[in-house]
């Protein structure tokens, strides 16, 4: 990381929440050659490689007069989308030629001074290396899928046992819910994907994972930041944090390969699921 970087990232901590996704996804880059920054003035905007060809942008508009330059900068990079805050991701879209589809999210924030949620349940634990045949299972029929193929998913889930970022729910019949999490910041632990085993739904087990997963942020001193689609009724507890927009846009490049465009659009579905709590 350049020194220069890391100041920056630095000043961004300052502006967390907003600035949330953006270091959560630079700081869970496992090679400094998958993430850049692209700088304007007082605004920036992160770029992080999760994937072969799979760019994500992260822009934080820091000044309405960067607008046009900024957006001028991620066109010409390879992003195929952007994340963000509605104030830091709209203003750009009129001064780009590569916009597609925009959705929006609903996102909740949970302070780490209000991140004390009912006690977890004992049916939660931490995943170890042997729940990952169990857990390849759980998002092997997932129908959001986060990965391009069964090795790739393989290989994110080992990843994040490793870490001890998985929270399971064991069933009778074994795990049939999991949560993942990954990307902590100074400020918060980024919940990526919450999945509940199809006949296990309706039990509140999403609840229960997620109770377990404050717990593991109040372990960090941080609190808890995840994205949620608009259909999902899960709901915040009384005096725990909040909800706010969240705005993800497609960016649509032309083919340098033969199907390459097709290639990106499917890469980004997937990587656009990484911070959903879709059930």
């Amino acid at each position: 990381m350049k020194p220069s970087d890391s100041a920056l990232l630095a000043q961004l901590a300052e502006l967390e929440p907003r600035s949330t996704l953006a270091l959560a996804s630079w700081f869970n880059t496992d090679s400094p050659r998958r993430a850049r920054i692209l700088r304007v003035g007082a605004s920036c905007c992160v770029l992080v490689r999760s994937e072969f060809m799979s760019w994500l942008g992260y822009p934080l508009l820091l000044d309405q007069r960067d607008a046009p330059e900024l957006a001028h900068r991620i066109d010409r990079s390879p992003a195929i989308g952007l994340d963000g805050h509605p104030d830091d991701v709209e203003p750009l879209l009129a001064h780009m030629t590569r916009v597609g589809e925009v959705d929006r999210f609903r996102r909740m924030v949970v302070p780490a001074e209000q991140c004390g949620w009912d006690a977890s349940d004992p049916s939660t634990r931490i995943a170890t290396a042997l729940d990952l045949d169990e857990l390849d299972l759980l998002f092997e029929d997932y129908e959001v899928r986060f990965v391009n193929s069964a090795g790739a998913r393989r290989h994110r889930l080992s990843l994040a046992v490793s870490r001890h970022a998985v929270v399971v729910h064991d069933g009778p019949d074994g795990i049939d819910a999991a949560g993942l999490t990954g990307g902590l910041t100074p400020g918060y632990l980024v919940l990526d994907q919450l999945r509940v085993a199809t006949h296990a739904r309706g039990q509140g087990l999403s609840w229960k994972v997620v109770a377990r997963i404050v717990e593991t942020a109040q372990a960090y001193g941080v609190g808890l930041l995840g994205s949620i689609v608009h259909d999902n009724p899960m709901t915040m507890p009384e005096d725990q944090g909040w909800m706010e927009q969240q705005l993800s846009v497609n960016l649509r490049l032309n083919d340098r390969l033969p199907g390459e465009r097709r290639f990106r659009r499917e890469a980004l579905r997937v990587r656009r699921s990484l911070p959903r709590l879709g059930l």
